[in-house]
């Protein structure tokens, strides 16, 4: 079969088109052979050897592969395996299609959702960390725990977090498919989506403590921040609880907004891009008046593990909990000049000692388990002790 394959420079496509250089690139074919001119390997800074090793599997393939086959399938899996090269599961390919389908849900005004936040574990399962009330998703009943297994009848086990979270958004009124793990048990649900706009912070006065829940942190999770704590300072609370558990992590701007809210003038975190000295980031000289008590779990992480290390580092509050999950690292998503595109790690966060939280995490200030049968909880242990930490200087103070 006389066919010419074209082949795709691997590092040419990525690195020339990011930096906005147009290059052409040549291949010569030959009954069906692809060769590959040494001169532009050298010119364009690839590894010509490595280079001439996929071009032998490529025309091994075409000469004796049995099945049919799709060649941008293999292509897919050659940019894909570039990063698997990396074994850094927050840097990866996407295709045409599938950045197509992210930045349809980013862009579009009509965007519909179900309630939920997921977060996916180091084994690449993705799990529902949490179910807000009065949305689709708690009417399914979707539960806190259950692990994702199919969207749309599709298996999500090698998809990202980005990818499943694109397919499950999608235009209100239209209808997404789920398929859950409760247990070993298996359950189907079919869930109309609906444009809701779920708030990352909850608040309410526990006693004489005031009690703020933040969920994640968006764009609008800073002030909302300082509005719930303002106004249980009205109500003259005499300490706060932070939880930040189950928090997936999100925009380090309302963690830097948060920061200024309790820190005086403290370092908050450090940063290190590619090639670039590390920076320090500080918080305003604004600090929270009263004690406080921060709680973490396991699933604590990124831009939550930013703030609880800062509190933690500069004697600032209690961390209470678990070990956090241990993501630290920041990514970019750049565009390549076909419509795919690719996420990548570009820098990570240190805490305000310089200790690396990148698959490391935060320890508490004090370690404590929850209590669960089933995978329900029945006894808060990490929201105790913080009630009791601090209410005992009340009671003390009380009795002078």
């Amino acid at each position: 079969m006389d066919r010419k394959i074209v082949a795709i420079l691997l590092i040419g496509v990525m690195v020339l088109s990011v930096a906005g250089t147009m290059t052409a690139v040549s291949t010569f074919g030959f009954f069906g052979k692809v060769l590959i001119d040494s001169d532009i390997a050298k010119e364009i800074k690839i590894n010509e050897n490595a280079y001439k090793k996929q071009v032998q599997i490529q025309n091994i393939i075409e000469d004796w592969y049995y099945y049919p086959y799709d060649e941008s399938d293999i292509f897919a899996g050659i940019y894909s395996g570039m990063f698997d090269g990396l074994d850094d599961p927050y840097s990866y390919y996407m295709t045409k299609e599938q950045y197509d389908d992210l930045m349809f849900e980013n862009n579009m005004g009509d965007v519909g959702g179900i309630g939920i936040q997921m977060m996916q574990d180091k084994d690449g399962k993705m799990a529902i960390t949490k179910v807000y009330p009065g949305t689709p998703a708690e009417r399914a009943p979707l539960k806190k725990g259950d692990e994702i297994i199919k969207v749309n009848d599709e298996d999500v086990s090698k998809m990202t977090l980005d990818e499943m979270a694109a397919k499950i958004r999608g235009k209100a009124g239209t209808t997404v498919k789920i398929e859950v793990l409760r247990g070993d048990q298996p359950f189907v649900y079919e869930i109309v989506r609906e444009n809701n706009v779920v708030k990352t912070v909850y608040s309410e006065k526990k006693g004489n403590i005031g009690y703020i829940e933040i969920s994640s942190f968006n764009e609008d999770t800073g002030k909302d921040f300082e509005t719930h704590l303002n106004e249980l300072r009205k109500q003259n609370i005499q300490g706060l609880i932070i939880d930040l558990r189950d928090n997936p992590g999100g925009s380090v701007n309302a963690v830097l907004n948060i920061s200024d809210q309790l820190l005086n003038n403290k370092t908050v975190c450090y940063i290190e891009y590619h090639n670039e000295p590390m920076e320090e980031i500080k918080s305003d000289s604004k600090m929270l008046e009263i004690p406080y008590v921060v709680l973490v779990n396991n699933r604590s992480a990124s831009a939550s593990e930013i703030l609880a290390g800062a509190v933690k580092e500069n004697n600032a509050g209690t961390l209470i909990g678990e070990k956090t999950y241990g993501k630290g690292v920041i990514q970019i998503i750049l565009g390549l000049t076909d419509g795919s595109a690719v996420k990548v790690t570009t820098g990570q966060y240190y805490s305000p000692d310089k200790n690396v939280i990148q698959d490391i995490g935060i320890t508490p200030n004090i370690e404590i388990q929850n209590e669960y049968s089933n995978g329900e909880l029945i006894k808060d242990n990490q929201l105790e002790k913080a009630m009791e930490i601090l209410n005992k200087p009340i009671t003390e103070g009380a009795a002078i």
